[in-house]
């Protein structure tokens, strides 16, 4: 492992976040008033530097990722984190539960149609692992086209989807930097500022069982919408 990597894990230092500016973590704990040792689930945490990170900042968390390489290798330096490989169906988070916060991070699961009955399905396994009351987020970069990782869906992408079950959905867009007004040249080229898309999920106060969770999933998908922007764009033939 290079220099870097093992850096990466050194508990004298904390990490970079990847893909995350700090501010976006602090409106994620502050907004949902996430007091230390909270149980955090990171969906898609590649190499595990977001677990690692909330980890010294003394919150209980837990990362999964669709990688079995990656997860083996971040095991092997960082032993104490709990990183699982996940392929994510629907046996593969059972026995995860009582979470406060689900935080969803490009993971491949919904990089097509977000109507799906795969995506749904996969969302309704995710709120499954939720204490009664607490909160899903999506994440996901927009804004400039030349981000390595800009949002793969529109913001009503997540809201119908989200939509799908029961509980309080909020969306909004945090830009890196904070608003600044618009010059000539920015107007001129149409450029967007960059930042991070955030789909919230607040789930009922009253507990609901993973079997209803899935039934919520499943009359979802038997409503067969029209496919997603994403679903859409993909089915498009090259000009």
């Amino acid at each position: 492992m290079g220099s870097s990597t093992l850096k990466m894990f050194d508990n004298a230092t904390p990490p970079e976040l990847p893909g995350m500016s700090r501010r976006v973590l602090r409106h994620v704990i502050v907004k949902h008033d996430l007091p230390i040792a909270s149980r955090i689930l990171d969906v898609g945490c590649g190499s595990g530097q977001l677990v690692h990170f909330l980890h010294q900042l003394g919150f209980d968390v837990t990362g999964i990722d669709r990688s079995e390489e990656v997860i083996e290798a971040s095991r092997e330096l960082a032993p104490s984190l709990d990183l699982r490989h996940s392929p994510f169906d629907e046996t593969a988070i059972t026995g995860l539960r009582e979470f406060d916060v689900v935080l969803l991070r490009d993971f491949a699961g919904y990089d097509d149609d977000l109507f799906s009955e795969r995506s749904l399905m996969a969302t309704a396994n995710l709120l499954s692992c939720l204490r009664p009351g607490r909160v899903l987020v999506f994440l996901a970069r927009t804004g400039a086209a030349q981000l390595e990782t800009p949002a793969v869906h529109s913001m009503a992408c997540y809201q119908t989807h989200l939509a799908a079950f029961p509980g309080v959905v909020k969306t909004s867009v945090l830009p890196d930097s904070y608003a600044k007004p618009n010059t000539w040249k920015s107007l001129l080229v149409g450029q967007r500022p960059t930042g991070y898309l955030t789909a919230t999920m607040q789930i009922p106060a009253m507990p609901i069982s993973r079997d209803d969770w899935l039934e919520f999933a499943a009359s979802a998908a038997r409503l067969r919408r029209p496919p997603c922007c994403q679903a859409v764009q993909s089915a498009r033939p090259a000009a």
